[in-house]
């Protein structure tokens, strides 16, 4: 039949009288036709995707895996574009290559200037002695009712919009509470809700009046302290300058802008939060019990300790990522 149509066309009969001749369609005709100026062939054309050798095979693994190395932030769209083959494909080689799909972790950007900072900042107090000596680290945290902790579930695939999997969301009502506190190796130290607005002088009050009165408590001796806190403008008021250069016994650590991952209290903070269920905290009070309360019950244990003492592997790895952010 094929060959009857071609035989037919090159005695130039027309599309229209070929088919009425062979019972058969004007678009059969027509696409026999194209093949046969196309290739010369009026065979059919093998149907499916064409097979791939094993070395053809072996060179797109490592490259989309060169790909998503390179750029891990790269879509699977894309990758299965460039290579002419489904998404599902280039998942499988990912994989593969133990490369899987996860939330990116969400680091402050560090300018140039910030990474070249932190790393003289390690350079510096790599070799000190964080643990022997008394090194007090000071930090506000702003504490609410609907964002704190981490919340998991364990639900059946295709259930994620179902009722009982799904948390409801508690803007309107959002419970805020301000706190600042301190903590060295020996554990945590005070811990102060603070209303309102910090301002130099409120800052001022709670350093001369609460920091220093409980520091000497727990280092009832006279010690020479080691003072840290970060650098916003609240913390760099004239009126805090002046009352620390009075203190001849505290030492200020100059610490790096926008350097949070290498400040032992940002961890205490965090695993403070770690496993609260903000659906319990419904009134002020209540979330007032559950800061004390887990702030409290940090007390005794090695927690600060071994944040502390693990100061100069921070270092360390700041030294080593070249000043970007680290893992902690």
């Amino acid at each position: 039949m094929k060959a009857r149509i071609i035989v037919l066309h090159e005695e130039n009969v027309s599309i229209s009288e070929i088919a009425r001749r062979l019972l058969i369609t004007r678009k059969t005709v027509q696409l026999w036709i194209r093949r046969y100026a196309s290739t010369g062939e009026i065979d059919n054309l093998k149907r499916g995707r064409k097979s791939i050798t094993y070395t053809e095979a072996n060179a797109r693994h490592r490259d989309i895996i060169a790909a998503h190395t390179a750029n891990p932030f790269a879509t699977t769209r894309s990758t299965a574009l460039q290579h002419g083959v489904s998404m599902d494909v280039v998942r499988r080689h990912l994989h593969a290559g133990g490369i899987h799909c996860y939330r990116p972790a969400k680091k402050i950007a560090l300018s140039p200037a910030h990474r070249q900072a932190r790393i003289e900042f390690a350079r510096q107090y790599l070799n000190f002695n964080w643990q022997d000596n008394i090194v007090i680290f000071t930090d506000e945290k702003c504490f609410k009712s609907d964002k704190d902790g981490r919340i998991f579930l364990w639900r059946t695939t295709g259930t994620r919009y179902n009722e009982v999997n799904t948390l409801p969301c508690r803007t309107s009502g959002r419970i805020t509470l301000g706190y600042w506190g301190w903590m060295s190796s020996m554990g945590p130290g005070e811990l102060v809700e603070v209303g309102g607005r910090m301002t130099g002088l409120k800052y001022l009050e709670l350093l001369r009046d609460v920091m220093l009165p409980s520091v000497r408590n727990v280092y009832p001796e006279p010690h020479h302290i080691y003072f840290v806190h970060d650098n916003c403008a609240v913390h760099r008021a004239q009126v805090v300058r002046d009352w620390l250069r009075t203190q001849s016994n505290i030492t200020i650590i100059d610490w790096p802008s926008k350097s949070p991952d290498i400040n032992p209290i940002e961890n205490l903070w965090g695993q403070m939060v770690l496993n609260w269920d903000p659906s319990e905290v419904r009134t002020k009070i209540n979330l007032e019990k559950l800061v004390t309360s887990t702030w409290e019950s940090y007390r005794g244990r090695d927690m600060c300790w071994n944040m502390v003492t693990g100061m100069s592997r921070r270092l360390q790895e700041v030294m080593n990522q070249e000043g970007a952010a680290t893992r902690y």
